[in-house]
C-alpha cells in the first residue's frame, strides 16, 4: 500500500482514535508483510516503509451513529475500501465493502463470495455446504448493478474445510472464495 487512510464518523470521531488508527494500519499491513506487525509496531513500520498513514473525523450526521471507514490506496492508485459500524447489539458489521453496501454480522466463520450476479449461484454454494454438514447461521447478499457483480457473506455454524472451500470455488459463476475466521 501507498496509503492508509482511517475515517471515523458519528460518535466514533469523540473516541481515542489513536488505538484504533493502529489496529487498522496492524491489520492492513499484516495481510502483505511476513513478520508480525502489532498496534505497537505498525506506526512505525509504515513510516519505513514510506506509507502515508491519514486519520479523518467527523461529526456530521451519517445513515449510521457510529462509522469507521479503511481506505488503502495501492501503488497503482487502486482503492480498497471497507466501512463499518456497530449493532445496537454492539456486535460489529460490514456496512461496505468497495462498492457494495451491506449489514453483515461479522462473527464466527465467514464465508466470503465473489461473484458474478445470476441465478442459480446462491442455491449452488447452499447445496454445497448442505451436502457437506455445515450449517449456514445468517447470510448476507450485496449486488453491484452496474458491474453485475456480487458479494455474499455466509455465516456458518462451524469451520470450513479445504475441500468444501475448493468445491465451492469451482462452483459456476463464483470468482473468488475465502474463509475468515472472527475472533
Amino acid at each position: 500500500p501507498r496509503s492508509i487512510s482511517v475515517e471515523f464518523g458519528g460518535e466514533a470521531a469523540n473516541l481515542l482514535t489513536k488505538p484504533i488508527v493502529n489496529a487498522a494500519v496492524a491489520g492492513v499491513l499484516g495481510r502483505f508483510l511476513e513478520d508480525e506487525v502489532n498496534e505497537i509496531s505498525a506506526p512505525i513500520v509504515a513510516k519505513d516503509r514510506g506509507i502515508e498513514v491519514k486519520e479523518q473525523s467527523s461529526n456530521e450526521k451519517t445513515s449510521f451513529a457510529t462509522l469507521v471507514r479503511i481506505v488503502v490506496t495501492g501503488n497503482d492508485g487502486r482503492q480498497a475500501r471497507v466501512a463499518g459500524t456497530l449493532g445496537s447489539d454492539k456486535a460489529p458489521r460490514i456496512v461496505c465493502w468497495g462498492d457494495f453496501e451491506m449489514d453483515a454480522r461479522l462473527e464466527g466463520t465467514i464465508l466470503v463470495l465473489q461473484n458474478e450476479d445470476r441465478p442459480g449461484v446462491i442455491g449452488t454454494v447452499g447445496t454445497i455446504l448442505g451436502e457437506s454438514k455445515i450449517n449456514v447461521a445468517r447470510m448476507q447478499v450485496a449486488l453491484d448493478s452496474k458491474s453485475r457483480k456480487a458479494v455474499q457473506l455466509w455465516s456458518l455454524d462451524s469451520n470450513l474445510g479445504e475441500n468444501v472451500l475448493n468445491l465451492v470455488r469451482s462452483a459456476k459463476d463464483v470468482q473468488n472464495a475465502t474463509a475468515v475466521i472472527v475472533s
